[in-house]
């Protein structure tokens, strides 16, 4: 994770006690459902340059997110949460919410990741889906 995304991520946190555990308004909320043992499918995430956060939340009971239950990636498969996003485990989310913090953004780019649940066996659900910048 860059200095620059650690810092915004660590601000968010910081900051949501103080906004009454809400997030900061323009950013993108996942529902992830699961049914039949898999993860439901998700709309593409559209990201605008003002938004700087987004926030996935699992629905249904059962599942929580490991430590990386999200991962993006860049345009050659390659875990990009260090240059482009820095996820994290939602510190009010009881193991049932994810956040990243956009660190840049890139116009026209779309950035495939990885949604990953484990039910309480650990087994994991994983789907594959993308943000795209605009």
């Amino acid at each position: 994770m860059n200095k620059k995304a650690a810092f915004v991520f660590a601000l968010v946190v910081a900051a949501a006690p103080a906004l009454g555990q809400q997030r900061p308004p323009f950013h993108p909320q996942v529902g992830i459902h699961v049914a039949n043992g898999k993860i439901q499918p998700v709309n593409q995430i559209d990201i605008y340059p003002e938004e700087v956060l987004i926030s996935w939340y699992i629905v249904d009971p059962g599942y929580t997110f490991p430590t990386d239950g999200i991962v993006v990636f860049d345009d050659k498969g390659k875990a990009a949460n260090s240059a482009d996003h820095a996820c994290g485990p939602d510190p009010f989310g009881s193991g049932r919410g994810f956040l990243c913090v956009k660190a840049h953004h890139t116009p026209n780019k779309q950035f495939p990741y990885n949604i990953k649940v484990i039910d309480s066996s650990n087994s994991p659900l994983v789907l594959d889906p993308v943000i795209q910048n605009h």
